[in-house]
């Protein structure tokens, strides 16, 4: 009898590799889930970083070249130009695409502390703009007297609960990432 269970090999039988299998299939599951949820909050996030990154560069042009800098943006780009966008021959910035965000609304104002803005905007297709005047203020309109802050409100474009709203101070243009609407 010691003999018989000398020579049998050692192993895995059918049933215990499926179960192997079937776990490690359910974690392989649950990290794909988490992953993609992951990458949804990356690509809001890496916009919205881009927007602000955008403000403080258009925000230095201002104050360097001593004139007005015109931001630009519809739902799926943004970009700002110095003295104005329409103009030919003026410097401009890089035109940035925004990847699998889209702007789905704004307000000219900065909208921080939950209070809701006194003008929400959908976004239709054509521009929306605000300016930065030579002193790093922002304002909303060519025509405007007092300095006015802006809030863009972001959205993943499959993930609609990941959303992002960026509010810009309008006397030191520093934008702030607030989670949610």
């Amino acid at each position: 009898m010691t003999r018989r269970t000398q020579n049998r090999q050692a192993g895995l039988t059918l049933v215990e590799l499926i179960v192997v299998l079937a776990i490690v299939a359910i974690l392989a599951a649950v990290a794909v889930v988490n992953l993609n949820q992951r990458q949804s909050y990356d690509h809001i996030m890496k916009e919205s970083m881009n927007f602000q990154a955008m403000v403080n560069d258009a925000r230095a042009a201002a104050i360097n070249a001593n004139t007005r800098v015109e931001f630009q943006f519809t739902p799926s780009s943004m970009e700002w130009c110095v003295s104005s966008c329409t103009l030919t021959g003026l410097p401009r910035s890089i035109t940035h695409r925004l990847w699998k965000v889209r702007v789905q609304q704004y307000a000219r104002e900065a909208v921080i502390n939950g209070i809701a803005p006194t003008t929400l905007t959908s976004m239709p297709n054509d521009y929306r703009h605000f300016y930065i005047e030579p002193d790093g203020t922002l304002i909303g309109y060519t025509t405007d007297t007092a300095p006015r802050g802006i809030t863009l409100y972001f959205q993943h474009e499959t993930d609609l609960s990941k959303q992002y709203r960026v509010a810009v101070l309008p006397l030191l243009g520093k934008a702030k990432i607030i989670y949610g609407w």
